[in-house]
């Protein structure tokens, strides 16, 4: 069983999502240019409940949620996620509008896989808008590739390379 704790990147810190997080990321979430890549906007109280939640984990017994807030100074950025099962980890990463194009989701994800790896958790794979180049160059750089499937979503499966 993988347990949470606090990751350190190079200009940022990950640390462990909290109920009380939820302000921070509901700003972040609710900003139209992110809604577009994650299935539409959400109401501000709707995604204050699902942050609020998300610290509490799975209730699927065979799954662990791994949930980190980003954060630059005492700012936080955007969430970085990790679902681990038997079969491997799914990735997620958001970091929001104003922080973006500055190489913060790479760093955020190169330490958060290396974490990941380091408690050996499977191989990696994440599921990208296909429209969303930036989160396409992330996944890149962090090894993965387009595997030519598409999830019930619409959105592109990523995988660890071979």
């Amino acid at each position: 069983m993988i347990s949470i704790e606090p990751i350190d990147a190079d200009r940022l810190q990950l640390r462990p999502l909290r109920a009380d997080d939820a302000d921070d990321l509901v700003a972040i979430f609710s900003d139209p240019s992110v809604g577009r890549y994650i299935g539409g906007a959400m109401r501000n109280d709707v995604l204050r409940r699902r942050f609020e939640r998300m610290p509490a984990g799975s209730p699927t017994p065979d799954e662990v949620w791994l949930s980190w807030t980003v954060r630059l100074e005492s700012a936080t950025i955007g969430l970085v996620q990790a679902t681990v099962e038997q079969t491997g980890v799914d990735l997620a990463w958001v970091i929001g509008p104003t922080w973006q194009n500055r190489g913060f989701a790479t760093e955020a994800m190169t330490a958060l896989c290396r974490w990941l790896d380091e408690r050996d958790a499977g191989p990696h794979a994440a599921h990208i808008h296909p429209d969303n180049a930036a989160s396409i160059a992330v996944a890149t750089k962090l090894g993965l590739v387009d595997s030519g499937r598409v999830d019930e979503d619409g959105e592109r499966i990523y995988i660890a390379s071979t």
